[in-house]
């Protein structure tokens, strides 16, 4: 994976939550690398990015994208941070492209139109089906994957995904 296609995908809102820190009302949060009582660092959701606006900030001065916020929170170089990013994007790409979808009483998909274990594909899969679950309630989702063959107990015993219930922080 390229790190373009890293930062395409991997929201900052999702690393932030990564690390459970969510913003504010007014997308500021409380900079993570520096004492602070009141928030000084400002989310810009449209970019990408974070920048903190306190003097006493080591990242003053500097607007942090998804890969410098990872370096910089968990004090690793670039390139275990990028590591570290691809795998949020694609946590189960391995596991993932192991699952059988179909089930004994249903009709498997065609092979001519399904292109077995394409990372591309597998990875807009789970891009996909992770804004599905912050999206959809549980009910929902189930009629969603039951109509796709698929069921939250396979997801989760061969894949890692799992449901996540919405939660009004």
């Amino acid at each position: 994976m390229e790190i373009s296609q890293i930062k395409q995908r991997l929201n900052i809102l999702e690393v932030l939550g990564h690390y459970s820190i969510k913003p504010d009302k007014n997308s500021r949060i409380c900079c993570p690398f520096h004492d602070d009582k009141t928030p000084s660092m400002q989310v810009y959701e449209k970019t990408g990015t974070v920048y903190c606006f306190s003097g006493n900030c080591k990242t003053h001065g500097k607007s942090l994208d998804v890969i410098d916020f990872i370096m910089n929170k968990d004090g690793i170089n670039k390139h275990e941070a990028l590591k570290k990013a691809a795998g949020l994007v694609s946590p189960t790409l391995v596991s993932v492209a192991q699952v059988s979808v179909a089930t004994p009483d249903r009709t498997p998909p065609d092979p001519e139109a399904v292109k077995e274990n394409d990372p591309k594909d597998i990875a807009t899969l789970i891009t996909d089906f992770k804004s599905f679950e912050l999206n959809l309630k549980q009910t929902q989702g189930a009629e969603y994957l039951d109509k796709r063959g698929l069921s939250w107990q396979l997801l989760r015993d061969k894949a890692g995904i799992i449901y996540t219930y919405p939660r009004n922080l």
